[in-house]
């Protein structure tokens, strides 16, 4: 039995194996193209009234943020993985590292209210829908439930981002409760 198994295999191995690297392949490539022809979100096909009304409404203004602190962006929004130098890992960054240095004043982006204090960090809700999540600070000034306006210091960079090291403050901002790459509204007023 054992003898016309090896037999089995030395003659139609080399075919299973790449029969079975033809499938990997078809399914992989398939897989991809289903979520690429996917509609993101609730996004919907509209009928051709809705389309028309659709390319005459205007859209509303995107959200004006200021910049949470002065440094440059280090880290920038990322869906795919990326390697962070300083623990090794490889994940997603769905947020901006900003270079900062310990007691540079972390700002807040926009008015709102402060809605959770963290070791290490602050979460502030906009007025205008969007969630702000703030790690990498030293000190917290603000407390849960405060109402601030934009530029207002919530405390000091300083702490450490897990994962990511010093000398960075590291932002995500949330639009209905997903996070977004909001590098394009900061100071959008100014341009």
């Amino acid at each position: 039995m054992m003898k016309k198994a090896e037999m089995l295999l030395e003659k139609w191995g080399p075919y299973a194996l790449a029969l079975l690297c033809a499938a990997v392949i078809l399914l992989s490539a398939l897989w991809t193209r289903r979520e690429e022809a996917q509609l993101p979100g609730d996004a919907a096909v509209l009928s051709d009234e809705s389309q028309r009304m659709a390319d005459v409404t205007t859209s509303p203004a995107p959200p004006e943020l200021i910049r949470p602190v002065g440094g440059e962006v280090i880290t920038g929004f990322s869906e795919k993985p990326v390697l962070f130098p300083a623990s090794g890992v490889w994940m997603i960054h769905p947020a901006l590292d900003f270079a900062a240095a310990a007691g540079d004043k972390i700002l807040a982006m926009g008015d709102g209210t402060v809605s959770a204090i963290q070791e290490g960090g602050a979460a502030l809700t906009l007025e205008n829908g969007l969630t702000c999540l703030y790690r990498g600070l030293s000190e917290v000034f603000v407390q849960e439930g405060q109402r601030v306006r934009a530029g207002e210091c919530l405390g000091l960079a300083g702490g450490n981002v897990p994962l990511e090291g010093d000398g960075r403050v590291c932002v995500a901002v949330l639009s209905d409760g997903e996070k977004t790459d909001f590098e394009k509204w900061l100071d959008a007023g100014e341009k």
